[in-house]
């Protein structure tokens, strides 16, 4: 391990440097997976209420970066506080070192001072550096989940644009993930902030359908391009997206569901995918066609609560995280 690599918080003047290291480190095993973050590297972190980036630094230049972010998430229905580790990168040609060793333990005494003790992370299927690398540091694989890629495809929508975040509309979000596990608050307040933070991102607003008695569905419409720009490759394909996540998505009953992810469809017909994050099983795997490409990952979680928590039953997946 080089002596002169220094470890440090990530400055905004840092910008540029981390959206060149970005575009070389290819993530992905399986599938492999390019981000391209300009204008703003730091932008997929502003969806967070608070984070923490450290960066790795040898002679003036990054050769790598992490973040850390702490939410207050619902486990076996019981609030915790959890950290979630997120945008580990190595350059590749500096790696082997231990240098993420370095970035990890300074993300994780902060949070140790902070007391937290509980932690995930998401790692993309068949990517064995990385699963070695977060088993070594204690983390144990918890759930299996996937990334699909549906097109837009014209239709006839039927959709009411929401105006406002409803108590309505946070009880049907609260009823569609009350038995999942890590799953943030859905009152009024706590969802007003978080999409306050997704509007500068490319959050576009609320849209739903009535049932005879409240929503039948709702889906916010995330245009995640704002973000960043994602290409996948795998499978002998190489896919360009315009990605939009379904944020907050909630439905009555799985036919909602799926009237739902058609209006959504038909609402980005003009050149966009939609990213849809599911647990096999759950309910939104059955409605994800045979043919749609996906890409798998790995939750993997660290600490006490883990132990405690049943694995066979589902997991929210926040697209924040991906």
């Amino acid at each position: 391990m080089a002596s002169d690599i220094v470890i440090r918080d990530a400055r905004p003047q840092d910008n540029e440097a981390l959206i060149e290291l970005d575009r070389q480190c290819v993530m992905g095993g399986t599938i492999q997976l390019v981000f391209d973050r300009s204008p703003d590297f730091f932008a997929r972190s502003r969806a967070y209420e608070s984070f923490r980036m450290c960066v790795a630094e040898q002679e003036g230049t990054l050769i790598g970066v992490g973040g850390v972010t702490v939410k207050s998430l619902r486990v076996n229905g019981i609030r915790h506080r959890w950290a979630y580790f997120y945008d580990l990168r190595v350059h590749p040609s500096h790696r082997r070192r231990g240098i993420a060793g370095l970035i990890a333990n300074a993300l994780v005494d902060g949070i140790r001072d902070a007391g937290i003790t509980s932690a995930y992370s998401l790692v993309i299927e068949g990517n064995a550096p990385s699963e070695s690398f977060v088993e070594m540091r204690g983390s144990i694989p918890f759930k299996r989940c996937a990334l699909a890629l549906l097109s837009g495809e014209a239709g006839a929508s039927r959709l009411e644009r929401i105006p406002d975040v409803s108590s309505e509309v946070a009880s049907l979000l609260e009823a569609t993930y009350r038995s999942y596990h890590f799953t943030p608050p859905w009152d009024p307040e706590t969802l007003h902030g978080t999409l306050d933070r997704l509007t500068p991102l490319g959050w576009e607003g609320m849209y739903g359908r009535r049932a005879e008695k409240g929503w039948g569905c709702c889906f916010g419409l995330w245009d995640y391009s704002s973000v960043m720009q994602m290409t996948f490759r795998g499978r002998g394909a190489e896919m360009h997206t315009r990605p939009f996540f379904l944020y907050p998505f909630g439905w009555q009953d799985p036919q909602w569901l799926l009237d739902g992810l058609r209006a959504a469809q038909a609402v980005i017909a003009s050149g966009g995918t939609l990213l849809l994050p599911y647990v096999p099983g759950d309910p939104v795997s059955a409605v994800i066609p045979q043919d749609a490409f996906r890409v798998g990952m790995t939750l993997y979680v660290r600490g006490p609560a883990p132990k405690e928590v049943q694995t066979d039953e589902f997991v929210f997946i926040d697209p924040a995280d991906l």
